[in-house]
């Protein structure tokens, strides 16, 4: 389910006015582990979680991939798991957000964006792992 556009747009405006607001996603980790220890759908909730993510990259939000790497790593195997082309499309939007972030606004074309932070680190190592992973059980055939 994506989030209600006024949800959306409202988020977008509070970002613009607070850019070091903290974020926080104890709510969504705990959904997340509650859905995979029960053997349920996590889908609504990776859609929302994703939305956040994606909304807060998109403005620029000071220092949100250094506080939030560990719960987009954490993200990232269930969107795998998803069956859904809107996760996988929102979190390559997102990874690729976090990863290659774009140059400041107004910047000649062809300039270069800001290195990403440090904790981008942990995504591409968590996504180097998932991939490993779900190829070593293609390969074996293995069901994921």
């Amino acid at each position: 389910m994506a989030l209600h556009a006024r949800t959306v747009s409202l988020l977008r405006q509070a970002l613009g006015v607070w850019p070091h607001a903290n974020i926080k996603f104890t709510f969504i980790e705990k959904l997340l582990s509650s859905a995979g220890a029960s053997g349920g759908d996590s889908t609504t909730t990776l859609g929302t979680g994703l939305a956040i993510f994606n909304i807060a990259l998109e403005c620029e939000v000071a220092g949100f991939i250094r506080s939030n790497a560990p719960q987009l790593a954490q993200m990232l195997e269930p969107c795998f798991n998803s069956a859904r082309k809107a996760t996988h499309e929102s979190l390559a939007r997102a990874l690729a957000r976090a990863m290659f972030p774009p140059p400041p606004l107004g910047s000649p074309p062809g300039t270069r964006g800001p290195p990403p932070p440090a904790e981008a680190k942990l995504l591409q190592q968590r996504l180097d792992e998932l991939c490993a992973k779900h190829v070593a059980a293609a390969i074996t055939g293995r069901d994921m």
